[in-house]
């Protein structure tokens, strides 16, 4: 099985606090790491890393920060073939502040607001990588997370048979506008709660309500993350759910 997952890739820089700083001020870290991230990024990164045949598809600049994604995935096993690298492009870069006395995370983004347009070279090269799947005749699995819109929806309709799956972190147009072409449209509760206009998600008769509408607009089946509550999904019209899986972390 081939796997594309199409979407935002970012170069992360953590910074741990002991405390939150006020405005104003200056202050000093002593612990700080720096990886590649984004949702289809770490997907991509996961899946190599697991051994599947899995492409990155997005844009990148090819600068220090693009190059350093690009490596990563070389090394989990990723083929970044088909990245779509433009002098028109930023690669974005986020700055997470970890508090550690609460073990909450602040993140700023500094990224483009829509990606540029794909050119015609970028989609010749693109159809041939859909026109090579389908001779393959392998199952093909389509990742997207909203933030690669042209690319997703490109690749989509080249790729009819393809199982589609939405990572919906945010509420976003490009989001609601795939949805029409996503298998299973996982969401999270911040993304349901901004799409039913509610303050919380926090009965069942409201993740029951949320899950109809979800998937009034998806051609397959909604879910809705939960945290550490796990996640719920629609079965027999009632709102079922299934809980986190225990891991170790370290």
């Amino acid at each position: 099985m081939a796997i594309l997952s199409i979407g935002f890739a970012c170069f992360d820089q953590f910074f741990f606090l002991n405390e939150w700083p006020q405005e104003n001020t200056k202050n000093f870290c002593h612990d700080f790491i720096e990886s590649g991230g984004g949702p289809a990024a770490n997907a991509a990164w996961l899946l190599g890393l697991w051994g599947e045949e899995v492409y990155y598809i997005g844009h990148l600049q090819q600068d220090l920060y693009g190059q350093r994604i690009i490596d990563e995935f070389a090394e989990a096993g990723v083929d970044t073939s088909q990245v779509v690298f433009s002098d028109d492009m930023i690669t974005p870069l986020a700055s997470v502040l970890v508090n550690r006395l609460t073990g909450s995370r602040t993140i700023i983004t500094r990224k483009m607001q829509t990606p540029p347009s794909l050119t015609y070279e970028q989609k010749l090269k693109l159809d041939d990588l859909a026109e090579r799947l389908i001779a393959s005749e392998e199952p093909v699995t389509i990742l997207i997370d909203g933030h690669e819109a042209e690319i997703s929806e490109y690749l989509i309709k080249k790729l009819p048979n393809a199982r589609v799956v939405m990572d919906g972190g945010s509420l976003r147009a490009s989001n609601i506008k795939l949805a029409a072409w996503t298998d299973y449209f996982v969401v999270s509760e911040h993304f349901a709660r901004d799409y039913m206009s509610y303050r919380s998600l926090s009965t069942e008769a409201e993740i029951k309500a949320a899950l109809i509408e979800l998937n009034k607009i998806c051609r397959g089946e909604a879910f809705i993350t939960l945290g550490e509550k796990g996640c719920a999904f629609l079965k027999k019209r009632y709102a079922a759910d299934r809980p986190v899986l225990a891991v170790q972390c370290r």
